[in-house]
């Protein structure tokens, strides 16, 4: 002011607070609520791998295809398991283990287990010496032919198997009469499932004219 007087000075501001976290406008991650990172196990579904063993059942009496059943299968391996590895190979192998396919004509036998125990269950399969059906023991023995992680791998593998025996089977021949011979029993098979395909047609033709 004129005249002397003393100035008066003006009050200071009082100074102003910033929220934390503000940096001019910005988003700043000090105040962001950050989200705990999931683990891989926990985001990915677990899947158990089985492995699937081919065999075959090989015995000199005849009698043993009639009794070749899923449950005298499965109990005359539990049996060889149990003998060679104890309890613990017992448990090991009864995870997942089944008969999944079984032909009493040929001989055939799919087994599952777990892709952890199969070594087991194969090292067991020897020692599988005959199948108990009606009270009766029949000898025989498994011939382990693959191990596969899928039941197409085993299929392709059984059919290649399949040609090759044939194949053999008709090198062994002694003369033209036994290569012949099986040929004809080939092509009669396939020649019975025409016929009988070509009854039935007659069969449902002669209906349709009734």
């Amino acid at each position: 002011m004129q005249g002397g007087g003393a100035a008066l000075s003006s009050p200071c501001p009082r100074p102003c607070t910033l929220p934390i976290g503000y940096n001019g406008g910005r988003a700043s991650p000090i105040g962001r609520a950050r989200r705990p990172p999931v683990p891989r196990a926990a985001a990915a579904m677990v899947r158990f791998k089985n492995r699937y063993v081919l065999c075959e059942v090989v015995s000199e009496d005849p009698r043993c295809r009639k009794c070749i059943e899923d449950r005298a299968l499965g109990l005359a391996v539990r049996d060889a398991i149990a003998r060679v590895h104890g309890d613990y190979g017992l448990a090991c192998c009864s995870i997942s283990f089944t008969v999944k396919y079984l032909n009493a004509y040929t001989g055939t036998v799919l087994l599952r287990c777990r892709k952890d125990s199969y070594r087991l269950l194969c090292s067991a399969l020897p020692f599988v010496r005959y199948l108990e059906s009606r009270a009766q023991r029949y000898p025989c023995f498994l011939n382990t032919l693959h191990v596969g992680g899928t039941i197409r791998t085993c299929q392709k593998f059984l059919i290649q198997y399949n040609r090759t025996q044939l194949l053999r089977l008709l090198q062994n021949c002694t003369n033209e009469e036994e290569r012949q011979c099986i040929q004809k029993s080939l092509l009669s098979c396939s020649l019975t499932e025409e016929q009988s395909q070509s009854g039935d047609e007659e069969e449902d033709d002669g209906t349709e004219t009734d």
